[in-house]
């Protein structure tokens, strides 16, 4: 690579990729190279230069569409079974090692990405939270609102039968 040749001075350099151990860390040693071109010949000396490229950027995330979902209670616990929706993410280092977890209230998710969870009544704040190769990590918020519309039941016991009298009153004797 030429980068400056003038007054009898040439700089160039070449890039060697380095091994490296750690992948998220990209290692490359430059050398340097200053050629000096004079009546009596040519003078160069070489420096090498070495350069460490660290992945230390999250992963990006997008805000979920629509951030609050909205489901009714489906089980007899009170509560909603929810499939919560996976969230695009990438990463322009290591696109292919991404990792989603989500919190939610009551549990932890240990997914790719996506989970299905069962949530009390009331507005719950769901966390996800993506992780590239290197532990890089971003998150995101979302809401989930479950509304119990299910009419209570009355429940008979087969007790004591006790009718009132015409003035509203009953009697109830210990034996």
């Amino acid at each position: 690579n030429d980068l400056n040749s003038h007054c009898s001075i040439n700089t160039s350099y070449y890039d060697t990729e380095l091994i490296s151990s750690n992948p998220c860390i990209k290692k490359i040693m430059r050398m340097w190279k200053v050629q000096q071109w004079h009546c009596n010949g040519e003078n160069y000396e070489e420096w090498p230069q070495f350069i460490d490229i660290i992945d230390n950027e999250a992963p990006h995330m997008y805000e979920p569409d629509p951030d609050t979902i909205t489901v009714t209670i489906t089980t007899n616990d009170c509560l909603a079974e929810v499939e919560l929706p996976a969230i695009e993410v990438y990463d322009e280092c290591n696109p292919e090692h991404i990792k989603v977890d989500i919190v939610y209230p009551g549990g932890f998710a240990d997914s790719m990405n996506g989970a299905t969870v069962l949530l009390p009544p009331g507005l719950s704040k769901i966390k996800y939270i993506a992780y590239d190769a290197c532990y890089n990590s971003d998150s995101v918020f979302m809401y989930v609102m479950v509304e119990d519309l299910r009419s209570p039941v009355a429940i008979c016991d087969s007790g004591p039968q006790v009718s009132l009298n015409s003035n509203g009153y009953a009697a109830i004797y210990a034996d």
